[in-house]
């Protein structure tokens, strides 16, 4: 140990593009920490930067940890790293640390928020945007007179406080929504299974939006558990928790199966078994190949939404956006690794923007 002054904790706003989105301070200073910390996520897309004897601590879950690792660092003349995804100020991780720290104790270097990058690219300002940031699960779960800091409450308040608010999250990405885009677009041998299995009209206590499900779907009258409904099928699509599959299961599945694994950041099954017999494996990672992410359609919805002057979302209107995002993807380019653009593509908000505006535009 030296007598120098502790060094602050630099706060890194990262982006799925790896270093590429990185300064050079910044990647200089992940390069020399003693101490990496940030999600699973962020570590695994980082490690070839991170120096082989550093100290790699996943947040996930010990958020309120975080602070006192920083401290036992700068006790140690260590030098530490936080990864944050985007712009750290934004999302909040930031101003955790500089509560719970002195303001010494911390140095933020950010990078551009996925709420910046949306909105410049519908051209709109994001500076007097109120950001709350919020998961599907919470808003299932708010009700009137939860605590101030659970599921819907802060966003009802930003509602009666703000003129222009950015809702960071997936209220649509269910199996009944999917179902019914699917539907729509012409799909009928369609299962949905939930944690209890297939969804089917004669399993009991249902809701009504499973009612409707087990009403428009499985035709076929199957039961039973998801690895069961799985035998034979052509495609899973999974928007639920990790590891509930294994590669077996997936061998289970019809010749030349596709799946889409989309529990983030652990999908349903590990990719690297499915691709042993699946033809088309998508996740919602960065570091997997055929990566399914809202970044890639919500900037081209908005704008699309915006220049036909639409007042609401429809099915119609998804399926178009689908459409359009599967078309950047030339036949010379498509192959079982590519199959979505990435969402650096400059051309995918143009042509997601343009489909979504003539959907939305009456006749």
């Amino acid at each position: 140990m030296t007598d120098r002054d502790p060094q602050p904790c630099r706060v890194i706003g990262v982006l799925d593009d790896g270093v590429a989105s990185l300064n050079p301070t910044a990647l200089a200073h992940l390069r020399n920490a003693d101490l990496v910390i940030g999600g699973a996520r962020a570590l695994a897309l980082f490690e070839a930067h991170i120096a082989p004897d550093a100290v790699r601590r996943d947040l996930t879950g010990q958020l309120s940890a975080v602070p006192e690792w920083i401290r036992s660092a700068r006790e140690a003349q260590q030098r530490s790293v936080v990864l944050a995804t985007g712009d750290p100020l934004c999302h909040g991780i930031a101003s955790y640390l500089a509560s719970r720290l002195c303001i010494e104790a911390i140095e933020v270097l950010p990078n551009v928020s996925t709420l910046q990058l949306a909105c410049a690219r519908v051209g709109l300002a994001w500076q007097d945007a109120k950001i709350v940031s919020i998961h599907a699960k919470d808003a299932g779960e708010w009700r009137q007179g939860a605590a101030p800091s659970h599921g819907l409450y802060p966003l009802a308040q930003a509602l009666r406080q703000h003129d222009r608010l950015a809702v960071l999250t997936s209220p649509h990405n269910t199996p009944d929504r999917i179902a019914r885009l699917l539907l729509a677009s012409g799909a009928r041998r369609l299962v949905v299974c939930d944690i209890g299995g297939v969804v089917h009209p004669g399993r009991p206590g249902l809701d009504p939006d499973r009612v409707w499900l087990a009403d428009h779907t499985d035709p076929d009258g199957l039961t039973g558990s998801l690895r069961e409904a799985l035998v034979g099928a052509d495609v899973f699509i999974g928007v639920s928790a990790p590891g509930i599959l294994t590669g077996d299961d997936i061998a289970t599945m019809a010749a030349g199966a596709v799946v889409f694994a989309l529990a983030n950041p652990d999908p349903e099954v590990d990719p690297a078994q499915a691709r042993r017999t699946a033809a088309v494996v998508a996740t919602g990672r960065s570091d997997e190949p055929n990566q399914i992410n809202n970044v890639l359609v919500f900037p081209g919805v908005f704008r699309g939404l915006l220049d036909a002057g639409a007042r609401h979302v429809d099915l119609s209107m998804e399926a178009a956006a689908a459409r359009a995002l599967a078309d950047v993807v030339t036949p010379s380019e498509l192959n079982a690794a590519y199959i979505v653009p990435s969402v650096f593509d400059p051309a995918v908000t143009k042509a997601v923007a343009a489909a979504v505006r003539a959907a939305a535009t009456p006749a």
